[in-house]
């Protein structure tokens, strides 16, 4: 039998508060900015660890290796708070909100989690991990974009929209569609319960 790849990504869920905090932020912005790929909220994550493509036979070790590389670590939250560009303002082509609180634990996560997916074939970032939701793709006029972003002072705001609790890990199957993609959770594990600070 032919094995089927899908493209993956580990993640985490966000609250409807924080998700509704983040469209209605971003209905302001598409009124002050120049026009930009904006992600529907319903769409946004938390992402840990970018999969790619994936046999879906992989599915369930995914599963198994990453339920064993968390099973003692507890819950904890971040605040999702302020705003960055990736690379940088000249040509921004990622517009992002930050973290702020726990965030040594949540990379503490992401490498336990680039332990746990090596082994099974998926190669280490290389990159440092920053923790970031995407709000908007930047595909034409960056810099333009950019020179909006950078005047608005929206970079300098410590603009909050709330706690995140980090209470599970989840696989998400991502499908493009012409209307844009399209993600289907695979599975969630969760955290140990207990005390956020623990």
């Amino acid at each position: 039998m032919e094995s089927v790849s899908i493209r993956t990504f580990l993640a985490v869920n966000l609250t409807s508060a924080v998700r509704q905090a983040l469209g209605a932020k971003q209905r302001q912005f598409r009124a002050e900015f120049p026009p930009m790929a904006w992600v529907r909220p319903e769409s946004i994550h938390l992402t840990l660890k970018f999969l790619g493509n994936t046999d879906e036979a992989h599915v369930e070790p995914l599963r198994q290796s990453v339920g064993q590389a968390i099973k003692d670590l507890s819950g904890f939250s971040v605040e999702v708070q302020g705003f960055g560009v990736f690379p940088h303002l000249r040509m921004p082509r990622i517009f992002w909100v930050g973290m702020t609180g726990e965030t040594e634990r949540l990379i503490g996560l992401v490498e336990r989690l680039e332990d746990a997916v090596s082994p099974l074939g998926f190669p280490r970032e290389p990159k440092s991990y920053h923790p970031h939701l995407t709000l908007a793709r930047i595909k034409g006029h960056q810099r333009e974009v950019g020179q909006a972003i950078g005047e608005s002072g929206v970079l300098s705001e410590s603009f909050t929209f709330g706690l995140l609790p980090v209470k599970q890990v989840c696989l998400f199957k991502s499908d493009l569609q012409p209307t844009g993609s399209v993600y289907t959770q695979l599975w969630v594990l969760p955290l140990v319960e207990g005390c956020p600070n623990s």
